[in-house]
């Protein structure tokens, strides 16, 4: 009896060594292939005293940025990480000089992600070619205030994956800028915006606009849709909508069909390509910021849940588009056009013929 209790004694020991042993076993992390970048407002310049990725094994990975930065919001600058394969990261560490409010600003912010691997996983159709892809850029910006956004970024497509806040803090001119010709501060922003008359004017007149960056994150239930004076003959190919708070959408094929409403950021600027028979055009239309605000004001009247459509309408001989933001409301009917906005109209490059869905059959031949 002693015998057998012994072993079992002994099987339980080796089951609770094999638990722990698994449970210990350092654990495989998920790898995507993505490089780093940083952005910062036109008009707001920053530089970065330290920004990192840290990642869940404890390494690090630096963020770069110039030591002027103010590319767009949303914009992408200069990469690293060889876009080779790495994990994703668990979280953000960074500090930064705002010159145009003559402070630095640190947080430290967890990032979330098993929503990214999920949207890495997922992926989209990528702009132009239409095949699937996913993203390959994490983009961290930083506005006045200490607003700090993440986006993942692939090939027409941005999306917002975090809105974090930043705190002040001091850090020593002599740590951030060893071998500037002033120890003090307050000069040293002097020093960096001499010569930027268009910065200095602005924040002379209107200071620093807080909070505008969070405006830019309102969003409301919309759609963009493509109509056409000769309905017969055109075909609406390919959109890509570029918002306000940075994020961007590719619209092509099926989904110009369905084109649900959603709830998006203002619009500040689309890419579209159509067909008129065996016409290929192409469009640049950017809004005008402060005609584009009040007619989101004007349309959803501190409702943003209703439902709204940006509608580009195209003449019969594709010469000319007409915009407007409208609601669809029948009792209720509201809409302006929008005058101010910059359209270019340009034809397709033929070599992309290919690419537009309603010729795609005539080049399966060629892509064998």
């Amino acid at each position: 009896m002693k015998s057998k209790t012994i072993k079992i004694t002994i099987l339980l020991t080796s089951i609770c060594l094999v638990i722990i042993f698994i449970n210990c076993k350092p654990k495989k992390m998920e790898t995507f292939e993505w490089d780093a970048t940083s952005c910062a407002p036109e008009m707001y310049p920053i530089e970065m005293y330290k920004a990192t990725f840290v990642f869940e094994n404890g390494y690090a990975m630096d963020i770069p940025g110039s030591a002027f930065l103010q590319n767009g919001w949303g914009k992408e600058g200069g990469t690293v990480g060889g876009n080779n394969f790495k994990p994703l990261p668990t979280e953000l560490e960074i500090t930064w000089i705002s010159y145009t409010e003559n402070k630095f600003y640190t947080g430290n912010f967890p990032m979330p992600t098993d929503t990214m691997a999920k949207l890495f996983k997922e992926g989209f159709t990528e702009y132009l070619s239409k095949t699937h892809g996913t993203y390959n850029v994490i983009n961290v910006g930083m506005a006045p205030g200490g607003i700090v956004v993440v986006w993942l970024m692939g090939v027409g497509k941005v999306i917002e994956i975090g809105r974090y806040q930043a705190k002040d803090t001091v850090v020593s001119m002599h740590d951030f800028a060893p071998t500037a010709i002033t120890d003090d501060q307050s000069e040293w922003c002097k020093i960096m915006l001499e010569g930027e008359n268009e910065i200095n004017d602005s924040i002379k007149k209107n200071g620093v606009p807080y909070g505008l960056w969070d405006t830019y994150r309102e969003k409301f239930n919309w759609r963009p849709i493509v109509d056409f004076e000769d309905k017969e003959n055109g075909i609406a190919d390919e959109i890509l909508v570029t918002y306000f708070n940075g994020e961007v959408d590719e619209i092509s094929e099926g989904k110009l069909t369905t084109n649900p409403f959603g709830y998006k950021a203002r619009i500040i600027e689309i890419d579209l390509s159509w067909s008129n028979k065996r016409k290929i055009k192409e469009a640049e239309i950017k809004l005008d910021k402060e005609e584009i605000f009040k007619a989101y004001k004007f349309i959803y009247q501190d409702n943003p849940d209703q439902k709204g459509q940006f509608r580009i309408l195209i003449n019969k001989d594709d010469s000319y588009i007409r915009i407007y933001l409208e609601n669809t409301d029948p009792e209720n009917h509201r809409e302006i056009q929008l005058y101010k906005a910059d359209i270019k109209i340009y034809p397709s490059n033929e070599l992309n013929r290919g690419y537009f869905t309603v010729f795609k059959d005539e080049f399966k031949e060629e892509k064998k």
